[in-house]
């Protein structure tokens, strides 16, 4: 329990006007007002699809005594102590990073922003680094203790404070994580500075949300302009074009890329079906030669990445990188299952550019045709359905489009979209249950084909006119087989 006064030095720089009296008690900090309890504060946020201001009343009703608020209020409660804030996304952020403690001033985090590879790169620098560490991932949260299915990329401000206290009790060095676009502009990561922030690339995705990719890219920057230790290192991408303008712009960045001139120097030597070598050299100095499991170029950039923040944080020769072949597991990312005829790839690529990046790699490896199973989310950034058309296309034997995540959309329509990409229907199958268009993938497929299923990878769901449907197609796929 805490007195108010105690937390609203957290927040004294974006208060515009404090009717409050900061001695009353402060047993908790909530933005829904279903989880208001007696004497808790309640952050009324104006969000994407609900205005917190609405809920007010309800939060007072269930004993909330403290109301932060950012849009004008017409009615005050006698008894109840009213803040307004220039932004309730910070302020809740920012009272839930004070309730529980400032967890990460005892964590050194490890952030990877981007459209692509996110998800790869932090499971791979989990698994190299020499410290205990937690997970903040797309796929799953990881506290040093205990895992759980994760809700969302990045979670909600005092959820993921919550996180960051259990990594300290659990007695965590670092914390690796995913930092998506919505958390940076919401403000979610409060107060916390990064030791090591990466920028992996960025494409076309959440328009819907950020409207342009101006202001996509001002997002994502944010990691490293507000959200940078004074001693941390950013790595960078700079074969990437906004990374190469990210590097530019952020002062003692490093550079990571294909240039001899690098930082961290990338050089491909030889890709298989099976495994990669390549040579990374760091800093101009130190030269690993590494053979891994992962494919695709791609990967290679989201494996060198994690290297880098090794060699930023340990001595990279206590690695041992280069005696044997990396191996890495990432849930949904290019998982391979073998049939007695077709090689199925199951991978997440949601996105144009994932999915050009997935089947480039495809192609380099395929002995006959390639199926693309895929379809797009509905609800969503809508430019970039043509776009995955076009690419599948680009690629595909036989493109089977199928439903997603739907949403409210009509599934129907979203297909509709995705067609507007495609010059040649001929090579085109319709089959919006996702279920039959696996099947049918199975019916079609010929001794060596290459089937790619895309979209939704480690995903266990889908998201079906507000309902939450149990699918998942690895265990789909399984079950047929």
């Amino acid at each position: 329990m805490y007195i108010l006064n105690d937390l609203l030095s957290s927040i004294k720089n974006i208060i515009i006007a404090n009717c409050a009296d900061e001695k009353v008690k402060v047993c908790g900090v909530c933005n829904d007002s279903r989880k208001s309890k007696k004497n808790f504060i309640f952050v009324a946020i104006d969000g994407a699809l609900q205005d917190g201001h609405k809920y007010i009343p309800q939060a007072i009703a269930n004993c909330a005594n403290v109301i932060v608020y950012e849009n004008d209020l017409s009615e005050f409660e006698e008894g109840i102590q009213y803040i307004k804030v220039k932004s309730a996304y910070a302020a809740y952020a920012l009272l839930s990073e004070a309730f529980l403690g400032y967890p990460t001033k005892k964590l050194g985090l490890i952030g990877i922003t981007g459209t692509n590879g996110k998800t790869t790169t932090a499971f791979i620098v989990k698994q190299l680094l020499k410290h205990k560490s937690g997970l903040i991932s797309t796929i799953l949260y990881d506290d040093g203790n205990k895992t759980i299915s994760a809700s969302r990329t990045t979670p909600e401000a005092y959820e993921l404070q919550s996180f960051f206290q259990k990594m300290n009790k659990n007695n965590c060095e670092y914390a690796i994580m995913e930092v998506s676009s919505h958390s940076l502009v919401q403000n979610r990561i409060a107060s916390g500075k990064f030791k090591v922030a990466i920028f992996s690339n960025l494409t076309g995705d959440h328009l819907d949300y950020h409207k342009s990719m101006e202001n996509y890219y001002q997002a994502k920057k944010l990691l490293f302009t507000k959200h940078l230790a004074n001693d941390g290192f950013a790595i960078i991408n700079t074969d990437d074009k906004y990374g190469e303008n990210l590097h530019s712009e952020i002062k003692d960045s490093l550079s990571l890329g294909t240039d001899k001139e690098n930082d961290f120097f990338i050089k491909f030597i030889k890709a298989d079906s099976q495994k990669t070598t390549f040579s990374l050299t760091i800093k101009q100095a130190k030269k690993l030669t590494i053979t891994t499991n992962l494919i695709g170029k791609y990967n290679i950039y989201n494996l060198s990445s994690a290297i880098a923040t090794c060699a930023l944080i340990d001595d990279i020769d206590s690695y041992n990188l280069e005696n044997e072949i990396l191996h890495f597991d990432i849930p949904g990312r290019l998982n391979q299952i073998q049939t007695k005829t077709a090689s199925f790839f199951i991978d997440y690529a949601h996105t144009d550019d994932a999915l050009e990046n997935v089947l480039q790699t495809l192609a380099q490896v395929a002995k006959k045709r390639i199926i693309t199973i895929f379809g797009c989310g509905g609800d969503r950034d809508k430019s970039k359905r043509a776009r995955m058309g076009k690419i599948a296309e680009k690629y595909s034997d036989i493109i089977i489009l199928t439903s997603d995540n739907p949403r409210t959309e009509d599934p129907d329509k979203i297909i509709e979209d995705i067609k507007e990409g495609i010059c040649d229907l001929c090579k085109t199958i319709v089959i919006p249950d996702r279920k039959l268009a696996i099947q049918k993938s199975l019916e079609i497929a010929i001794q060596d084909d290459i089937i790619l299923i895309a979209g939704k990878g480690h995903e266990c769901y889908q998201e079906i006119n507000n309902q939450t449907i149990e699918f998942s197609d690895k265990a789909t796929l399984m079950a047929m087989i």
